[in-house]
């Protein structure tokens, strides 16, 4: 034995654990499973921390099967494959593995293996379009409410570390080193792997974005981890930069014109309208102030007309330093210059840090 090797001691198996599931090829029998369910104690008691639990989802398959009165496979095939017109997830046993990815010798095995009890925690068969449907699934709603998707995606306990935490079943990670403000992101995930194969899907509720890894072979776990890494830099950096711009151009005009501003999804001209310009067009612009390679933003109401012997009088000046938010300047503008060259800009009040995508 080569757990024997390692220092384990040589002993039998005791008589009352069932020779099936974890321990042979052979399902067990419910009544088996509960059997040795009952010669089992808890790792920890009920609601006292986090610990992943097979187990668990299969007791929650047993409980679906007793609720709806089919089994758990016709259950996702009704509620979830029908639905988002999934064409592969049609049960828990491939009869035909010929267009099955087989990256190893004897990878068939697990491609025609009956997961029996554990088909609800690890006997669902997907492909990668599928498993990407599923996410959109979820991402539109189409198979919950808003309301109900929102209070999905939430933890329900915590971990001994600031930057996990743990769903419903998802497993949630906390990344503040993505963006150039630290902001912290929450990625909500859920993996999958049995044998040689291994999935994620992540979902990033901020960006309302998601998307899914697949993966086949001997270090199919460790292949999946990486690439969640590396997908979820890409894809928060990516949607961070476009979620958060500032177009800058020159024209006739005084100063450098702002042509698009936006933080976080939303746009900062079109607050700066509401708030100060009474839904009145803006023309915003940037001057510098001669020091520091700081810049000032001066906002115009434009459009406006005025038979006052003062309507052409210029009011900007009352606006300088104005707008503060949490106590930095909103209408400052510091460029970030290296060798010569503007690399970037932050703005103090927004806490916004953008880098230089192209020249004016």
């Amino acid at each position: 034995m080569v757990l024997h090797g390692l220092g384990f001691p040589d002993v039998e198996r005791p008589s009352e654990v069932p020779l099936c599931d974890t321990l042979s090829d052979l399902p067990c029998t419910r009544a088996e499973f509960f059997k040795d369910l009952e010669n089992n104690e808890y790792v920890w008691q009920p609601g006292q921390r986090a610990a992943y639990s097979d187990l668990g989802f299969i007791l929650l398959g047993f409980a679906l099967e007793n609720i709806t009165g089919m089994s758990y496979g016709e259950t996702i095939s009704q509620q979830i494959s029908k639905p988002l017109n999934l064409s592969s997830v049609v049960g828990f046993k491939l009869e035909d593995v010929s267009k099955s990815i087989l990256p190893i010798e004897g990878g068939s095995q697990w491609m025609e293996r009956d997961f029996g009890n554990y088909a609800a925690t690890a006997g669902l068969y997907a492909t990668p379009d599928d498993l990407s449907r599923f996410v959109r699934g979820v991402l539109s709603h189409k198979l919950l409410t808003g309301p109900k998707t929102y209070t999905w995606l939430q933890p329900a306990t915590f971990t001994s570390s600031l930057y996990s935490s743990v769903g419903m079943p998802w497993e949630i990670y906390r990344t503040k080193s993505l963006t150039p403000s630290a902001r912290p992101v929450d990625v909500y995930t859920k993996s999958g792997d049995v044998g040689v194969y291994a999935a994620y899907i992540a979902l990033i509720p901020e960006y309302d974005v998601g998307f899914t890894i697949n993966a086949a072979g001997a270090d199919a776990y460790i292949t999946s981890r990486a690439l969640l890494n590396e997908m979820t830099k890409i894809v928060v950096q990516s949607l961070d930069q476009l979620a958060s711009s500032l177009v800058l151009a020159v024209d006739e005009g005084p100063g450098l014109k702002i042509q698009k501003w936006t933080c976080n999804g939303d746009s900062v001209l079109g607050a700066w309208q509401r708030l100060r310009a009474g839904g009145g067009q803006v023309d915003a612009r940037i001057y510098p102030i001669g020091k520091d390679d700081r810049w000032r933003v001066v906002f115009e109401v434009v459009g406006n007309t005025s038979t006052s012997p003062f309507g052409d009088a210029c009011y900007s000046w009352f606006q300088v330093d104005q707008f503060r938010y949490q106590g930095l300047p909103v209408d400052e503008i510091d460029f970030v210059i290296e060798d010569g060259r503007v690399k970037g800009l932050s703005v103090p009040g927004l806490r916004q840090t953008l880098a230089k995508t192209s020249s004016l």
